[in-house]
């Protein structure tokens, strides 16, 4: 039975200015909501209050909501959001809980009540402070099922079937962080001047602020260092974005399509319709590249899915793109966690995460005509 710290709980009615503290102030990085898989709340049990993440690189800050009826609301003598708490991971919940047993402290066990994907346990240091043990659920998922099997298990639209969009050779990810008050101001400039030579463009804004555009070439390249793009008008908002520690105002990374389905009846039908725009990082273990591809191009797909490209953007580094409406992405987010668990022994680590992921609402489309 191991145990390592994991993250401190820090609680406020003002979970937003929180985050901006930790953020402008001690200069933390936030971690995408997405490695955390909340549970739906419901009348009678669960939580709903706002949770933000941000980490200095090596431990973890969750600031969360403020909730005095938590404990009552669930049948549970300990409220974790109550004052907040310090937390430690496990790798077995059931060894530890007999552990306290064992030396007569009590415990709540909250099981998934927050997390989908972790058992947490909560008990008190002898000072009354609250202390938070949790085992992170490693739920398995098939990996060699094939496209047709999982068509039948989240069926397309009667008469659609998915292609690949052969014009898409090439893509270019690009990434800016804006300061604060400028968001808009940046998103504007990048509408109104396309990359040079681009079949198309898409541009999302992330849930902290930073902008990504992706752009699609019908043309074939082989250096992924220098994309065959010209950032016009950057300089007009340069002094408008933070920039990032080597130097640069913009991150770019680009290379060959190697997989691109795309749906282009739903694109025409749901296009009135809120979507999101997910760009995943991969890295792959050596030799792995193989079965790599061939399980991410099998992740579930669902019958308003409107596009997965799939780019290789260094020797054995690639980025998933999906694009989905929202209520679709939330339906699948538990399918997807599962499938990458099916992967995760195909991957090398990004510090504490298995991947890099950046989602958000599409902002703006731009196809060449």
């Amino acid at each position: 039975m191991k145990i390592e710290f994991h993250h401190i709980n820090c609680v406020s009615k003002d979970v937003e200015g929180l985050d901006l503290f930790y953020r402008d102030i001690l200069q933390m990085q936030p971690i995408p909501a997405q490695q955390f898989v909340r549970t739906e709340a419901t009348k009678v049990d669960g939580y709903d209050g706002k949770i933000k993440f941000v980490t200095e690189g090596r431990m973890q800050m969750h600031l969360a909501e403020k909730d005095l009826n938590v404990a009552a609301k669930n049948k549970r003598h300990i409220n974790p959001v109550e004052n907040g708490h310090i937390a430690f991971r496990t790798d077995d919940i059931t060894a530890f809980k007999a552990h306290l047993d064992a030396h007569g402290i009590p415990f709540a066990d909250y099981g998934t009540t927050f997390s989908q994907q972790w058992h947490q346990i909560f008990f008190h240091d002898p000072e009354g402070n609250v202390i938070e043990v949790h085992q992170e659920l490693q739920l398995q998922a098939p990996r060699t099922e094939t496209m047709q099997e999982q068509r039948k298990a989240v069926p397309l639209r009667a008469g659609i079937e998915p292609s690949h969009n052969t014009a898409a050779k090439f893509a270019v990810i690009s990434r800016y962080i804006p300061k604060d008050g400028f968001v808009e101001d940046i998103v504007q400039s990048l509408t109104d001047a396309p990359l040079s030579g681009a079949l198309s463009q898409h541009m999302l804004v992330t849930h902290d602020n930073q902008i990504l555009t992706i752009a699609f070439f019908d043309a074939a390249y082989d250096d992924h260092e220098n994309p065959p793009v010209r950032f016009s008008g950057l300089e007009s908002f340069s002094d408008k974005l933070v920039g990032f520690p080597n130097g640069g105002l913009l991150e770019v990374r680009s290379g060959p399509v190697v997989f691109d389905l795309y749906i282009e009846e739903n694109a025409r039908r749901l296009k009135d319709e809120m979507q999101v725009l997910s760009v995943v990082r991969f890295k792959v273990k050596t030799d792995c590249t193989e079965a790599f591809l061939e399980n991410i191009q099998n992740f579930p797909l669902g019958e308003d899915r409107i596009r997965r490209s799939v780019v290789q953007t260094g020797e054995r580094e690639f980025i998933a793109i999906t694009r989905d409406p929202i209520e679709a992405k939330i339906a699948l987010e538990p399918l997807r966690l599962q499938a990458l668990d099916g992967i995760e022994h195909l991957l090398e680590w990004f510090d504490d995460s298995r991947t890099d992921p950046r989602s958000g609402v599409v902002h703006h489309d731009w196809v060449r005509q």
